[in-house]
């Protein structure tokens, strides 16, 4: 199974940056998730991703949030 659009979660975060910068690098679609998406802007200026706010503990949240990802 080939993977195309991958879900990232604290994708604002001290881990999350360079896992974004690699999938971003390696040309996978990205739906970037952050408690606020303000941070996610101002991490990835220019990236063509889809920016979500969610908190990990709302698990309905994250679903519609993450929905249609790999």
């Amino acid at each position: 199974m080939a993977y195309k659009t991958v879900a990232v979660l604290g994708a604002s975060g001290l881990l999350g940056k360079p896992v974004v910068k690699q999938l971003a690098d390696a040309g996978f679609d990205l739906v970037l998730g952050s408690r606020d998406s303000s941070k996610l802007e101002s991490a990835f200026p220019g990236l063509k991703a889809k920016f979500v706010q969610a908190e990990a503990s709302d698990s309905k949240a994250l679903e519609e949030a993450f929905s249609g990802t790999d």
